[in-house]
Formats: C-alpha cells, sequence, structure tokens
C-alpha cells in the first residue's frame, strides 16, 4: 500500500529543500544518495553540436507528444506540462526537449529556471542506453532569477534560492529526459573552451549538501518526490496547513463551489476555523478521465480550536488537473471543517 504523510513528503523533499533552509519547513539534514561514477564518452568542446534556432515549421518535422517539467511558483516541485512538439529533420526528441526546458513553459504558474543563454552543446546516450548525457555550456551556471543581485553568493537568503532553483533545473532535465522511457540516468556536463567537457562539481549544480561537494558530480536518478503528483499535493496540502499557512494551502486548492467572494477566500474560510491538523496520511490514490482527475485517500485527525478531535479513515480527497497543476476541491476540504461544527 502506497502511504504517504505530510511529513514524509517533507522528508522526501528535503534534499532540494532541508539542506538549502526552504520550502516545505523540513529542517532535518539529509545527504543526496551518490552514485557510482561511469566511464563518459568524449566529447568535442568545438560546439558543433550545440543546437540550432527553434524551427518547429521545418519542412519534414514530425510531432511528438513529451512531458515537461518546470518549477511550481515559489514551490519546491516540478509540475508537468503535456505538449506537443515538432521534431526537425536532423534533431531528435531528446534535443527538442532540451530546447523546450530552455525555451520556457507555456503555462502560467510554472516558471524558467534554465538561464535562457544556456546552449545544449552536445547530447549522447551510452551503447546500452542506461545513461543519457547532457554536455551544457557554461551560461547554465548563471544565477536565477536573472534579475538577482551581484552578490547573491554573499546574502544568504539568495544564495539558497539561486541553489534551489539549479538544483530545480537539473531535475528538470534529469525527469523530462527519464520520462521518455528510455534512459535510467543522466550525466550532466559543462563545456570549457579549454578543457574541454567537463564534469561539473556536485556543488556547482546545486547539490551542497552531500558528503564531498567539490567533487565531480555523478549520474543521477529520477527523482519522483519532487514531482507534484495528486499524493505529493495533498501531502504537501496537509504540511501547510498543520503549520497555518493559509495562503500556502490555498495555492494547492481550487474552487468547486460558489462559496467565496474576492473579499471571501478559501484560505480566509480555513483561517476562521484556525483547526489544527494534527496527523495527516496519504493511503493511496487514482487517477481517471485520461489523466484528469484523481481521487487520493487520506487519514487525519483534525482538532477544532475548541480542543475536540475529528478523526477520519479511508476519506476521500477529489483533484482534478487544471493546466497541468493538480489541484484538491476545495469541497473536500469543507466537509472536514464543517465535521468540526
Amino acid at each position: 500500500m502506497e502511504t504517504s504523510s505530510f511529513k514524509n513528503i517533507a522528508r522526501n523533499t528535503c534534499g532540494v529543500v532541508a539542506a538549502l533552509g526552504l520550502g516545505l519547513g523540513c529542517f532535518t539534514a539529509c545527504v543526496f544518495p551518490r552514485q557510482n561514477p561511469a566511464t563518459f564518452p568524449s566529447v568535442s568542446a568545438s560546439g558543433d553540436m550545440v543546437l540550432a534556432p527553434d524551427d518547429d515549421n521545418a519542412e519534414g518535422a514530425k510531432e511528438q507528444q513529451v512531458v515537461l517539467y518546470f518549477p511550481l511558483g515559489n514551490e519546491p516541485f516540478l509540475a508537468a506540462e503535456d505538449r506537443d512538439i515538432k521534431i526537425p529533420e536532423g534533431s531528435t526528441p531528446e534535443k527538442e526537449i532540451l530546447r523546450k526546458l530552455i525555451q520556457g513553459p507555456l503555462i502560467k504558474d510554472m516558471l524558467v529556471v534554465i538561464p535562457n543563454k544556456t546552449q545544449v552543446v552536445n547530447v549522447e546516450a551510452s551503447s546500452n542506453h542506461e545513461i543519457f548525457y547532457i554536455t551544457l555550456s557554461p551560461d547554465f551556471l548563471a544565477p536565477m532569477p536573472l534579475d538577482v543581485p551581484t552578490n547573491w553568493n554573499t546574502v544568504e537568503t539568495l544564495e539558497k534560492t539561486v541553489l534551489l532553483n539549479r538544483r530545480l533545473a537539473v531535475y528538470s532535465m534529469v525527469n523530462s529526459i527519464t520520462e521518455m522511457g528510455k534512459y535510467d540516468r543522466v550525466q550532466f556536463l559543462i563545456d570549457d573552451r579549454d578543457l574541454g567537457a567537463t564534469r561539473p562539481t556536485w556543488a556547482d549544480m546545486g547539490f551542497t549538501d552531500v558528503d564531498q561537494p567539490n567533487l565531480p558530480i555523478s549520474v543521477l536518478t529520477r527523482d519522483d518526490s519532487l514531482i507534484l503528483t495528486p499524493i505529493n499535493t495533498v501531502s504537501a496540502f496537509f504540511e501547510s496547513f498543520a503549520n497555518k499557512q493559509w495562503s500556502r494551502a490555498e495555492g494547492y486548492l481550487t474552487l468547486d463551489t460558489n462559496t467565496f467572494s474576492a473579499t471571501n477566500t478559501m484560505a480566509d474560510s480555513m483561517k476562521a476555523y484556525d483547526a489544527t491538523l494534527v496527523d495527516g496520511t496519504v493511503t493511496g490514490s487514482t487517477i481517471s478521465n485520461k489523466g484528469k482527475c484523481a481521487v487520493v485517500t487520506v487519514n487525519y485527525t483534525l482538532r477544532a480550536k475548541a480542543g475536540n478531535e475529528v478523526q477520519r479513515t479511508t476519506a476521500l480527497m477529489r483533484l482534478t488537473r487544471e493546466n497541468g497543476i493538480w489541484k484538491i476541491h476545495y469541497s473536500s476540504i469543507q466537509r472536514m471543517l464543517t465535521a468540526l461544527d
């Protein structure tokens, strides 16, 4: 049985968040799993493989549906954007996926975290197609967002933001490429005009919490804990609710009732109840309607301001995927809150 609590989801994402002191409020230090270095192919630093300008209308271009992962707002998660892309003659789906990730999302609330001057110098698969190698130009290591002050690495909060964005940029590529089902792992290299393609350090790529951040980065595997699935959405909502971060909790909801106005929001309603989520656990989920709807099964204990508690097991929460982002129906939360009356 698949089980996830708001405490577990915080632990799962601490590889990206806790060591940076951001996001879900998980403060336990954790070490990102290291893997054995692979044998790397010889890649030319001449730049002859740099991707050409986008040409979706090129003659002979073939269309393919792909999934692109982009960060969602200020959250430490990646949301999935389904997109039909054109594969020009002479290009590959992998190259076009990377090109689209650099260009950015088409969906509101998703963000660009790869610097727009980044070039894909080369892509190559290992002989057994287990590892996909991506060589990027040094522009990838520019700080994001683009308007960050030049002294960002001397200001703790700015440094944390830049490192989180870079790490999310890394996993937007890893998860998008592995989504194809052809590769298990991704190895990054940075093109150096003098040295050729070399592995950047863990720290260069935003992984400052590993045992030895100044060593060259190893291959990376897919990280599903960063993807805003229905289970992760409910777990993140529970975590926000438990911390009484009402505005943040509202971001995971969609309004399926006519109860609210511009001056009476879902956040206001949750704040008025001032209930405490003692515990919340996700026990399973099903997705239906061609990936547009989901039902998540939860157990929770909710305590009213007056002290009375309500416990529910195998309660159901309905979700809808709106513009690629999973949202919980507010009516599911309303049932939780009115049970305290």
